[in-house]
């Protein structure tokens, strides 16, 4: 019995996955060894190859294979009387310390549920369901430790349609890790530092921004790097998120991202993190690569029992006076790096063609180093503003002296103007013309702010009423974009059910009383009033 239910308290995970039990659990079945078994032929060489060493420009995790595996043509069907039926496949590339796989067509009917396990079922993804289902048809799932895994889809009777389950490919990891073979923990050097130790204390809210990136490269190897959730000027918690170019440079490639959220040690020094907490597939929104970033919305908003924090940034051209970097070097646990002095304007030279000028140049680390996987990661200001997102540095061994070189966010806001090839139409959708904001925190409830208005407003008064230009306060949640200027409102008398969040409060003009009417378009003059 304890095999049969500790998988399903423990040990569950999953893209936004919704949790509960494979049904060859508890189901009478055939039993594993007896399921068809697809081989795929493993990787002659896995030598690492002077991508991962030269620049800390990439770091490569897993060998892909491209595949044509389809469940329902290849799996093994049984069915379930009165409930549905399962569809089951076993697959192993022989050697793999871990397996990744790419779904290149997905797509699941209401109350399909879609499992991936190890073959001792210590590690259980799932389930993977209809709201798994993308406009791509694509879906990325995180990797899975051990070098054969199963496949088990349960299909309700009654469904709207069969579900479409292809897998495009297969990635076979190759490195070796101390825990689950797969996770990273342990593998950056011991002079970086983990973020819940004292040294972090100051950026325990930004830190919940970034992010482990694995990623399928259109060369179908996978990679790791990292990135950072990023707000915008409307603060909407629109799920944009910032990396690099080379991390991330097309649609195929942002199409296969797993993010890692909250992949921390507890402790300083301490044990590994939890690593269920990820999503799972984006689309490029804006990148180019003589800058080296990338922007990419995510496939579905982080849910907020992620914690997840939308980093402010700063787009003016003026170097930071102190840098931190939040990261995951080698994939592992989110580590800190600092530099106390103000980083120059430097040329990045090495494998790639960048732009003159464009990066912020950190000459040594003050705290920490950054490694292979630690590309992408934001360069934070001291007021925790985004300046900046790796491209490398030079090459580092035993935490000898260590470069850096970020991409400035400067220059990606609007060195070049097309739509795809700039930060600022996303960024400042309502082009405010703001150059930079704080971070916004989904989990903090909406705070009102207080507005003086001059209302311009249509004269419906009777003998009892005048009207005539007055000052009248309400509280609005939402955002007052600049300190004056002229917006307008719909106010409904309250706040619950208003769109707009507006609340008018009492009408202090000169003229008697004004009720505004549901529907009713009230045009202001605006004024900020400190809160």
């Amino acid at each position: 019995m304890l095999a049969i239910f500790l998988p399903a308290l423990t040990l569950v995970y999953g893209q936004v996955s919704q949790g509960g039990q494979p049904y060859s659990l508890y189901a009478n079945l055939k039993s594993a060894h007896e399921l068809p078994l697809i081989d795929i032929t493993p990787p002659k060489n896995t030598d690492l190859p002077e991508e991962n060493a030269q620049d800390r420009a990439l770091y490569r995790v897993a060998i892909g294979n491209e595949v044509d595996i389809e469940l329902s043509r290849d799996g093994h069907l049984e069915s379930i009387p009165g409930e549905g039926r399962v569809c089951r496949l076993n697959i192993r590339s022989a050697g793999a310390k871990a397996i990744h796989i790419f779904f290149e067509e997905y797509a699941l009917p209401e109350g399909g549920e879609l499992f991936i396990y190890n073959k001792d079922q210590s590690r259980i993804l799932g389930a993977y369901t209809a709201s798994n289902n993308r406009p791509s048809g694509k879906l990325a799932i995180q990797a899975i430790p051990g070098e054969e895994i199963c496949i088990e889809y349960f299909e309700p009777e009654g469904a709207d349609f069969p579900a479409v389950l292809r897998i495009g490919n297969i990635g076979h990891n190759y490195r070796e890790n101390i825990l689950y073979d797969v996770s990273g923990f342990g593998d950056s050097q011991k002079c970086n530092k983990d973020i819940n130790c004292t040294q972090a204390a100051d950026w325990q809210t930004e830190k919940r921004a970034v992010c482990k990136i694995l990623y399928k490269k259109n060369n179908d190897n996978y990679y790791l790097c990292t990135g950072a959730l990023i707000n915008n000027a409307r603060n909407d918690g629109s799920p944009y998120f910032l990396t690099a170019n080379h991390c991330v440079s097309s649609n195929t490639e942002a199409e296969s991202i797993v993010l890692y959220f909250n992949y921390e040690s507890p402790t300083c020094n301490g044990p590994e993190g939890s690593d269920k907490q990820t999503v799972s597939g984006s689309s490029i929104l804006a990148t180019t690569y003589r800058l080296d970033f990338s922007l990419v919305e995510l496939s579905e908003k982080p849910p907020l029992s992620y914690e997840p924090w939308y980093a402010g940034w700063d787009a003016r051209d003026q170097p930071p006076d102190k840098v931190v970097t939040i990261h995951h070097p080698a994939g592992d646990v989110k580590k800190i790096s600092s530099f106390t002095k103000s980083p120059v304007t430097g040329d990045f030279t090495y494998l790639y063609d960048y732009d003159d000028s464009t990066h912020w140049y950190i000459n040594d680390w003050t705290l920490g180093i950054t490694e292979g996987g630690s590309s992408g990661s934001p360069l934070f200001n001291s007021k925790g503003q985004i300046v900046g997102d790796l491209t490398g540095g030079s090459s580092v061994s035993n935490c000898t002296s260590s470069d850096a070189y970020y991409a400035k966010f400067s220059d990606s806001w609007a060195d070049y103007t097309n739509l795809t090839t700039h930060l600022k139409p996303w960024l400042d959708p309502d082009s405010t013309g703001v150059m930079a904001i704080e971070g916004y925190d989904p989990l903090v409830p909406p705070s009102y702010q207080r507005a003086r208005v001059n209302l311009i407003l249509q004269d419906r008064s009777t003998s009892r009423h005048s009207l005539s230009t007055t000052t009248y306060g309400f509280l609005t949640t939402k955002p007052i974009p600049k300190p004056s200027g002229r917006d307008q409102f719909h106010p409904d008398g309250s706040a619950a059910g208003n769109p707009e969040g507006i609340s008018p409060d009492q009408d202090r003009g000169r003229h008697g009383h004004h009720q505004d009417r549901p529907g009713d378009l009230v045009e202001c003059q605006l004024g900020r009033l400190p809160r």
